[in-house]
């Protein structure tokens, strides 16, 4: 299960970067909420499956999209 690490392009590439080192802009969707049921329902999945769809962000590793994801894998990672 892969839950310590997302994906980011890199020159075309896509690598792993550890996603405890991706930054979140303000004003950029902070409110998911722990009890959100899709919230829940993305969690069980990435613990069963894995992060089956990577994050998006900038080359200097800013979130731009996939909150939720980033939400559960820090849930995960402290559980």
């Amino acid at each position: 299960m892969t839950t310590k690490s997302t994906k980011k392009f890199k020159d075309g590439q896509i690598v792993e970067v550890p996603h405890t080192s991706i930054s979140i802009v303000e004003n950029i969707r902070q409110n998911a909420d722990v009890q959100d049921e899709k919230l829940m329902s993305l969690l069980q999945s990435i613990r069963e499956n894995g992060l089956q769809d990577p994050l998006v962000v900038t080359p200097n590793l800013v979130h731009i999209d996939g909150q939720r994801r980033l939400t559960a894998l820090n849930l995960l990672s402290v559980s």
